[in-house]
């Protein structure tokens, strides 16, 4: 799996799902599930769908198509020679950031390792709660659920004791009768 690298305020609004096209100075082939990486962080914070790439943009098909690249029509503008917009579906957020070593050199593009790829797939198919929406089980290695577990938020993650994922529980997580 490759890993994308993107600055913070661009990969949050790809992973809130209000920018779709990601704006760059070249064409690209690669049409695959890419990991998204938060630029200077050293971790994958989230997983989408590298489909298509459109361009070479004039500045007015930037205009025209400023909302899908995160942008108003006014504040549409690029600094690229050429303007390319690699389409980008099905974005997801990772509950928990998983740390990847980050090779000198790579400014674009980063081949991940075998290991935090799996950690990775192995978040996307974390089970997540009926009861509590959003709210997804993993262990600290990012596994799937096994001895001390975590519920992973938006913004940090805390430790659930007594955790049982086969028991029902209603909203305040008392167990139902």
């Amino acid at each position: 799996m490759r890993g994308l690298m993107i600055v913070e305020e661009p990969l949050s609004k790809i992973l809130a799902g209000t920018k779709t096209w990601e704006i760059r100075g070249s064409r690209t082939l690669i049409r695959e599930q890419v990991a998204l990486i938060q630029s200077a962080s050293g971790t994958v914070v989230g997983v989408c769908d590298l489909v298509d790439c459109v361009g070479p943009l004039s500045p007015e098909d930037l205009r025209k198509h400023a909302r899908k690249a995160g942008m108003t029509r006014r504040t549409a503008d690029s600094s690229y020679k050429q303007t390319f917009a690699w389409v980008l579906k099905n974005a997801h957020r990772l509950p928990k950031p998983v740390p990847y070593k980050h090779p000198s050199g790579a400014i674009i593009w980063v081949t991940l390792d075998a290991a935090v790829v799996r950690k990775v797939k192995r978040q996307l198919k974390s089970p997540k709660s009926d009861n509590f929406p959003g709210f997804v089980a993993f262990d600290a290695d990012g596994d799937i659920p096994d001895n001390d577990v975590y519920i992973g938020f938006d913004d940090y993650t805390i430790k659930a004791l007594g955790f049982d994922p086969g028991v029902d529980c209603d909203d305040d997580g008392d167990p139902l009768d």
